[in-house]
């Protein structure tokens, strides 16, 4: 992501297809490239946040934010809390107690 791998004529290019004929069948599927974006980033962070050795303004590059106040805006917007509440909250609950939410999809974190 923090190559710029996001753009839909970039990945659209890779698949082979026309960003059109992409930007159609994600329609017809009720989804669109800004939302597949943005669950992957969901699911990501949850994931990076849940190992607690990364720091915020790394996970913040690694997904393509300019800095953690712009990511740390958007995961609470996603979960209701900062990134190092859920952090925290991760750490001292059961893995299945503690999802990470995208407008209805629910990313479960597993400790590993």
């Amino acid at each position: 992501m923090p190559r710029g791998q996001t753009n839909i004529g970039d990945i659209a290019q890779r698949l082979g297809v026309s960003s059109r004929t992409l930007q159609r069948k994600l329609a017809a599927k009720n989804v669109s490239h800004t939302q597949l974006v943005q669950r992957a980033r969901n699911e990501l962070a949850c994931m990076y946040l849940a190992e607690n050795k990364t720091r915020v303004s790394v996970i913040a590059s690694r997904l393509g934010y300019r800095d953690a106040s712009n990511f740390s805006r958007a995961f609470h917007r996603w979960t209701g809390q900062s990134p190092l509440e859920w952090r925290k909250k991760f750490q001292t609950t059961q893995p299945t107690d503690q999802s990470c939410s995208h407008r209805g999809t629910v990313v479960h974190c597993a400790r590993s």
